[in-house]
């Protein structure tokens, strides 16, 4: 009986795969482990309950046509299926396209989106390597479209391997976005061309792909309105003045996995702390601290900084860079700190409202336009440590009448002034030395921007 009963299962499985090759369909390994469990619980169950039978009876009372029919049933699927969809970011619609994996792909028309132009398919927003087109992927699968603002000029770099991006020939457009592809003509566009972006008054935000590697000087110089960046994953450089005169930038973001800049309570800096990069201008915070880490305040790091009324730099701070406090118009004291080595030019010019300086010990120039057009600067010391002031380092301070010089002239030991140093000045401006042969020195002898001021010379007075 058993003999039996074990040629009918394997007949019954038989012709399910049968029936599956006729049908074109697929039996699987499981669907027949299935199968056969199941039979077999049957069989046990069936075999009970026949005890009572005669070894006569047929086996049609064992499996009845209907159990043997719901078992074969189940021996074949449908062919499985997967779908490709498209997100065209925009653009017009693509149509999702069904298959078997494997089988025979073609690109599908590219979408179209007015003022752009397609930059290819990608299976994930932040992916750089386009999609590859021949045959349909194994899952489900969504492409993303790229886009590039129609008209943006591409100039090959890195021995042809790569491209910079601007959009000066789009500047008239006034344009609110500009989307930058993660490509062109097949290869990374890596890089923002220096003053690509100067001057778009009208644009809102830029967010980089992350193919970007570099940000050229002033790229983004006097955009006005601009007031969200998102930085990206390979951003190594940011040039000078990349975001200078960006008075309503409040946002900055960066890819968490970018391994050069960190973003701190909205503040840019370098992955290591030691140097600021950016401070939203746009912020409407009155006053900032400048951390214990940061040896280095970048060039236009607070410029435009409309809101700031005061500001401390630590004392581990060595350099500020060029226009590093340009235009912040009512911040209204700063004290360079004796750690400070170094100031570079335009450093605080446009500081119209500030009132009160104190320059440390650890500099030795003022250098060119460094207190242009402080105009609410009435009174200045200029420490003895200091040996040069730089051309126009206080031209157009409307309101300074007294400039205190602490350093005594000395044969061979005197300060250089360069040209047009006090321009423009209150007429009623006082150069005060120290002693009658500094004072002496000064009004007969010393050259240079001197001259222009001998008649402004005069001894300090006593306390």
């Amino acid at each position: 009986m058993k003999r039996i009963v074990l040629f009918v299962i394997a007949l019954i499985i038989s012709l399910g795969m049968c029936s599956c090759v006729d049908e074109t369909e697929i039996t699987t390994t499981n669907n027949i482990s299935a199968i056969t469990t199941s039979l077999t619980e049957q069989l046990s169950t069936n075999l009970t309950e026949s005890n009572a039978m005669t070894t006569t009876e047929p086996l049609t009372t064992i499996f009845s046509e209907s159990t043997i029919s719901s078992f074969t049933s189940t021996t074949t699927e449908e062919s499985l299926t997967v779908s490709l969809a498209f997100d065209s970011q925009g653009g017009s619609v693509v149509e999702t396209i069904t298959g078997e994996p494997g089988e025979p792909l073609s690109e599908p028309a590219a979408p179209t989106k007015e003022g752009y132009v397609f930059a290819g398919w990608y299976d994930s927003p932040s992916a750089l390597t386009p999609f590859v087109f021949g045959v349909m992927p194994t899952s489900n699968t969504t492409l993303y479209a790229d886009w590039a603002t129609e008209g943006l000029t591409f100039t090959l770099i890195d021995e042809n391997q790569a491209y910079e991006v601007g959009g000066q020939d789009l500047i008239g457009l006034e344009l609110t976005d500009v989307a930058i592809p993660k490509r062109h003509q097949g290869l990374l566009v890596k890089a923002i061309a220096s003053g690509g972006f100067t001057n778009y008054e009208y644009l809102l935000d830029i967010r980089m792909p992350a193919g970007i590697e570099a940000i050229g000087n002033n790229a983004f110089n006097g955009c006005d309105d601009l007031h969200s960046v998102y930085l990206p994953d390979n951003l190594e450089t940011i040039g000078a003045g990349a975001f200078l005169l960006c008075p309503s930038l409040t946002t900055i973001e960066i890819s968490p996995s970018n391994q050069a800049f960190v973003v701190v309570d909205d503040v840019l800096f370098t992955k290591d702390m030691q140097k600021l990069v950016l401070y939203p201008a746009g912020s409407t915070s009155t006053s900032y601290e400048i951390g214990s880490t940061v040896k280095e305040i970048g060039y236009g790091a607070f410029s435009y900084c409309y809101f700031l009324e005061s500001v401390t730099i630590s004392n581990s701070v060595e350099t500020i860079g060029e226009r590093a406090f340009y235009w912040s118009a009512n911040i209204a004291s700063i004290v360079i700190p004796n750690s400070v080595t170094s100031v570079g030019i335009y450093a605080f010019s446009d500081c119209y409202g500030l009132e009160s300086v104190t320059i440390g010990t650890g500099i030795d120039t003022i250098s060119a336009y460094m207190f242009n057009w402080c105009n609410d600067l009435s009174s200045v010391t200029i420490p003895a440590n200091i040996t040069t002031i730089g051309y126009g380092a206080f031209s157009d301070c409307h309101e300074l009448m007294s400039v205190y010089i602490e350093r005594p002239y000395s044969p061979g030991d005197s300060i250089f002034g360069a040209s047009f140093m006090f321009n423009n000045t209150n007429s009623l401006l006082s150069i005060y030395m120290p002693d009658l042969d500094t004072v002496n020195y000064y009004k007969t002898e010393a050259t240079g921007g001197w001259v222009s001021f001998r008649s402004r010379i005069t001894l300090a007075p006593t306390e």
